[in-house]
């Protein structure tokens, strides 16, 4: 049982390591709540599988972020705002 407990701390631990890459560029990008999100699904599946599943998660989050980041561009040059 104590094992268990350890590998789910360190497992907890690197799920965290993990999220903050998404989370950071989740802030800097202005798609925060992606960035929360993709930093507690990292700390979850971390807690779940260790660094073997929150790893893989962060960066779908972050490609995610890049994605919307990137579309959200495109769309403010195609239609600019009429002022």
């Amino acid at each position: 049982m104590e094992e268990l407990i350890g590998r789910m701390l360190f497992g907890t631990v690197a799920g965290v390591l993990a999220g903050l890459w998404p989370l950071i560029k989740g802030v800097n990008s202005q798609q925060a709540s992606l960035g929360v999100a993709g930093f507690f699904a990292s700390l979850i599946s971390g807690a779940v599988l260790g660094i073997i599943l929150a790893l893989p998660i962060a960066w779908l989050f972050s490609y995610l972020i890049k994605k919307n980041t990137k579309s959200a561009a495109t769309d403010a040059e195609s239609n600019p705002a009429k002022t």
